[in-house]
């Protein structure tokens, strides 16, 4: 099959069928994002999947909304728009940190990323960062956002924290 129709029509098969379906509550995102990736076993397809990432977000066509004081969605598609957009993002995130691409990586999540909150922006980066086992970039990631005035929750703070200490992750992420 993959032969007949082109790597880059497969993969894009593949990547949509993850972001737009839906999935029942026993399956995450997440999951099904380091499965494919770990199928892309050559350079070239996750190249190939990171441009059609970019063509699939500009294909969404998210943005984000103009009231930044409200929580709730006026449509139930903004919601749906919103959260293939963000999976998109942690896509590419983690495409590019499986190239070894890390500054690559934290700036496409920064650049597509949304929420309302920098401080839950910051946390779910943080979140695949240690789920990758990247503790320097954790650590650098929490120090910038101090820096930048953004009041990480106190878990983020002892992570780093025990990073410094123990030049290590600790088991669980809390």
């Amino acid at each position: 099959m993959q032969e007949a129709e082109g790597k880059a029509t497969t993969i894009e098969k593949g990547i949509r069928l993850i972001f737009e379906n839906p999935l029942n509550r026993h399956t995450l995102y997440s999951w099904l994002m380091v499965e494919l990736i770990e199928t892309y076993d050559i350079v070239d397809l996750k190249y190939t999947a990171l441009e059609i990432s970019k063509k699939l977000l500009l294909e969404n066509n998210y943005t984000p909304p103009k009231a930044q004081d409200r929580y709730y969605y006026a449509d139930p598609k903004e919601f749906y728009i919103q959260q293939k957009n963000n999976n998109l993002a942690e896509f590419g995130l983690r495409l590019h940190l499986s190239l070894f691409e890390d500054k690559k990586a934290v700036a496409f999540f920064k650049q597509h990323y949304y929420d309302k909150d920098a401080e839950i922006k910051l946390y779910v980066l943080v979140r695949i960062l240690f789920s990758c086992a990247k503790k320097e970039l954790i650590v650098i990631e929490i120090e910038e956002a101090v820096h930048n005035k953004i009041k990480p929750r106190e878990k983020l703070l002892n992570l780093a924290k025990h990073i410094k200490e123990n030049n290590a992750l600790p088991q669980y992420m809390n």
